[in-house]
């Protein structure tokens, strides 16, 4: 069970953690994966030189009630953390997922700053000693490993890129957005 309460990443950029936000019964993990690479292949996977390139793509069958309830609970911890907002977009069966492999690895730079107000990223399946990074104000590079079942939370504008796979088990992460009639700003305020 997620905290109430998230931890404080950086309070700079007001990225928040929540641990344990959702964990995946065993059971039914083999069959999301199934669902994950079948949308892998058909909507992003192309080959180059013999391996499917990492990347993020959309999850758009789906075959488990897996998706939709991350979203949900997303969308319930953020009304939580922010309070009240009005929603302009928020579709719940949206999620893109972020795949990579130890040799297979696209990751750079960039923000969320036109599809969202809201970004929140799960991590689904990592390795251990996999990271993010993030760019602070100052530019630096704040470096931070998360764990299986963790959500991070941070506004729209913050920089940011998964880092290499460290280990041969393939990552998953889902990317999760909301778009808010609020301003950026006031939404994470309360930070």
């Amino acid at each position: 069970m997620y905290t109430l309460n998230p931890n404080i990443i950086c309070k700079d950029l007001k990225i928040l953690s929540i641990k344990n936000f959702y964990n995946v019964n065993p059971l039914i993990k083999r069959k999301i994966n199934f669902c994950l690479e079948d949308n892998y292949i058909k909507y992003y996977g192309f080959y180059v030189g013999g391996n499917y390139v990492s990347g993020n793509y959309p999850i758009i069958e789906k075959n488990h009630l897996f998706f939709e309830d991350i979203k949900n609970k997303y969308l319930k911890i953020c009304k939580k953390i922010f309070g009240e907002f009005s929603e302009i977009r928020y579709d719940e069966s949206n999620i893109w997922c972020y795949r990579s492999e130890l040799n297979n690895n696209a990751s750079y730079y960039h923000n969320h700053i036109k599809s969202s107000v809201i970004n929140g990223v799960y991590y689904y399946q990592i390795n251990s000693g996999d990271s993010i990074s993030f760019l602070g104000k100052d530019l630096s590079e704040i470096k931070y490993y998360p764990k299986i079942g963790e959500l991070l939370i941070f506004p729209s504008y913050v920089y940011h890129k998964p880092n290499k796979t460290e280990k041969n088990k393939i990552r998953y992460s889902f990317n999760m957005e909301i778009v808010t009639k609020e301003d950026v700003n006031d939404i994470f305020k309360v930070i």
